[in-house]
């Protein structure tokens, strides 16, 4: 497939970073396992067969920022933020995407 086109990359964070600022200010929730498997892609584009190649999908996106649609999923880890801002400090996730100090022991 090739490299993944800036603008792609751009449009997928924008939109992930929407949805973890939505979990954190509206949900108080943390999301604690974020990993590309955990992150949904859905084209909203009716007729995939138009588009021969994947620059005609970069193009489009650059064109239509609104047909793509990114989520994020898997729950399980999840953890409510308490009452003082903080998360409660459990270790969750998957090792190879945690931040260092969730593997600290203080």
């Amino acid at each position: 497939m090739g490299r993944v086109k800036e603008s792609f990359a751009q449009e997928v964070v924008r939109q992930l970073a929407e949805a973890l600022q939505y979990l954190h200010e509206e949900r108080h929730f943390i999301h604690c396992d974020i990993k590309p498997a955990n992150i949904l892609l859905k084209w909203k584009i009716k007729n995939l067969e138009s588009f021969a190649t994947y620059e005609d999908f970069s193009k489009a996106l650059h064109l239509q920022p609104g047909i793509l649609e990114t989520k994020l999923g898997d729950f399980g880890f999840a953890q409510t933020v308490s009452l003082s801002g903080t998360p409660n400090k459990v270790q969750h996730g998957s090792p190879y995407y945690m931040a260092p100090e969730m593997f600290s022991e203080t």
